[in-house]
């Protein structure tokens, strides 16, 4: 399609593959979009536990993930300075909070959806009304489908865990955990299950999503994890599973996720801190129409697009 953003082209240089400040500021800006994806999805998800006609929707884990993924592939092939990361981290939630596969599904209009989660992107947008933004965010959706080719198809590493857990030990993951004792040689108190969790958080907030396939970054993070606790020793442990990955690669992504949690240096469990590069630092430009300079007087005519 003429126009569209090339996913094959070698021109299409990924970001952050290079080195110094600008990679770092890279890490930092796809991070921060996940944390806004995080805290977003948090907000409905406590708002919709509170209605007994919805009921509890559990859709938080399996849909943050999707949202990340979408994130991360759209600047994976697109200009971080040309669209605004908060916008596109919008759409990709009101995205995937209409083609999640919940059995109950409560349909959110744009406003109801922006006047719920305000305090949590309002921090990042300080200049946008909620009408502005309601405005600009359907167009959005239209570049991050573009950007993403018009694929919604996904696939994340958190599906492939239980089946390397079980073909590294035979084992579902909770029992795994139970082998675990921190002792003096490995200290680290938390549990294999929450290592290969936290490990996979920074994974799906970094362009590690998109750059590896699920099932090795899901290798990835079990290995760490069984090397980090120390199972790797346990009489249990079959070491054939990680023959079929390559070493090398999973030794990079074990590399490159500690390189973003040290650049990052966040709590996992912190949804309310201040984003590290806000949007009002970057330069507004003709061609993004998230940042279009009459935005605010298209609003004006059409006040909501729902």
């Amino acid at each position: 399609m003429s126009g569209s953003p090339s996913f094959d082209s070698p021109s299409s240089a990924p970001h952050g593959s290079g080195s110094g400040k600008e990679e770092e500021r890279c890490a930092k800006t796809i991070y921060d979009g996940s944390i806004l994806i995080e805290g977003t999805l948090k907000r409905v998800e406590m708002d919709w536990e509170k209605k007994p006609a919805i009921g509890r929707i559990c859709i938080y884990n399996k849909a943050v993930h999707w949202a990340k993924y979408f994130f991360a592939k759209f600047y994976r092939h697109n200009d971080l300075e040309k669209y605004s990361y908060a916008y596109i981290a919008l759409a990709c939630v009101y995205l995937v909070l209409k083609i999640q596969d919940s059995e109950k599904t409560h349909i959110i209009s744009i406003n109801e959806f922006l006047e719920l989660t305000r305090r949590v992107w309002q921090p990042y947008v300080k200049e946008r009304t909620l009408k502005v933004v309601a405005y600009i965010l359907p167009r959005v959706e239209c570049i991050l489908f573009q950007g993403i080719d018009f694929d919604l198809g996904v696939d994340i590493p958190h599906n492939y865990v239980p089946k390397l857990i079980r073909a590294a030990f035979n084992m579902k993951v909770d029992e795994v955990d139970r082998l675990y004792v921190p002792n003096a040689e490995h200290p680290d108190p938390r549990k294999p299950s929450e290592l290969i969790k936290h490990f996979l958080r920074y994974c799906m907030g970094s362009f590690l999503c998109v750059d590896h396939s699920p099932k090795v970054v899901a290798a990835a993070s079990v290995f760490y994890a069984l090397r980090v606790t120390g199972l790797t020793k346990n009489p249990r442990y079959k070491a054939s599973w990680v023959q079929e990955f390559p070493e090398k690669e999973m030794e990079d992504i074990i590399a490159r996720r500690k390189f973003i949690a040290d650049l990052t240096r966040r709590d996992p469990g912190d949804h309310t801190r201040s984003p590290t590069v806000l949007c009002e630092e970057e330069k507004p430009r003709r061609e993004s129409v998230a940042k279009r300079p009459h935005a605010e007087e298209e609003a004006e005519k059409r006040p909501h697009v729902a």
